[in-house]
């Protein structure tokens, strides 16, 4: 853990909203190449720099992409390759920005950061199973794959394309009735630790804003002032 920073649990939501909005407004590469080195120095630090660059790398190829191949290749072809470089470079962000959340902050802290934030109690429960429940489901989802191939069954891009029903039948279904097995036990396991309750709950974890943290915020304040403001796209 030597080295790596803990960014407040806070500033990294309130970066996720900022990432989602700047991904679907911007649309010239420069400026999100700079919100993709933003993104990549804050994985870093983070203790997440194999992820951050393996993200970055694939967000320059759909920025770069996407201003190569307009107009260069005409028809059905040319059309899709672009519709998925423009997907990449919208969802690249908002993946980078989540996965900052998600990878690099526990339980408890994000907890004490939403009871920080004055949030209800009625706000705070659903956040918190989803919180458990995407980890959880990435678990449950690479025990399908596996169980999947062992039987011979592939996740290739061919197999999926050329054979839709058998995918749906054989993955996304025990998928799907898995998800709502967890969710259920998620919900019943943190309304029997009191989540529930209105009592003010006592935590070990020191939730506060630090010179970072605070430095992270300013850049975000300043994004969120391109997006009102700027006229760059």
């Amino acid at each position: 853990m030597c080295g790596k920073i803990a960014f407040d649990p806070r500033v990294k939501l309130l970066l996720f909203f900022v990432s989602c909005w700047f991904a679907m407004k911007v649309t010239q590469p420069i400026p999100n190449l700079c919100m993709g080195v933003f993104l990549t120095i804050l994985l870093c630090l983070s203790g997440k720099g194999v992820v951050a660059i393996k993200y970055f790398s694939i967000l320059c190829l759909t920025v770069f992409g996407t201003v190569l191949l307009q107009g260069k290749i005409p028809g059905m072809i040319g059309l899709l390759l672009l519709g998925v470089m423009v997907l990449g470079r919208i969802v690249i962000p908002m993946i980078m920005a989540f996965t900052l959340i998600f990878q690099t902050t526990s339980t408890s802290q994000f907890m004490s950061a939403l009871q920080k934030m004055k949030l209800p109690v009625k706000i705070i429960i659903p956040v918190i199973i989803m919180f458990r429940f995407i980890p959880t489901v990435q678990q449950e989802w690479i025990g399908i794959r596996k169980a999947m191939a062992f039987r011979g069954i592939s996740l290739k891009a061919g197999s999926v394309i050329f054979h839709p029903i058998v995918t749906i039948e054989h993955i996304l279904m025990p998928l799907l009735f898995s998800s709502t097995s967890i969710i259920e036990e998620l919900a019943a396991a943190s309304l029997a630790r009191g989540l529930d309750s209105d009592r003010k709950r006592t935590c070990t974890l020191q939730i506060r804003m630090r010179s970072f943290d605070y430095t992270c915020l300013l850049i975000e304040v300043g994004i969120i002032g391109f997006l009102l403001f700027g006229n760059a796209w």
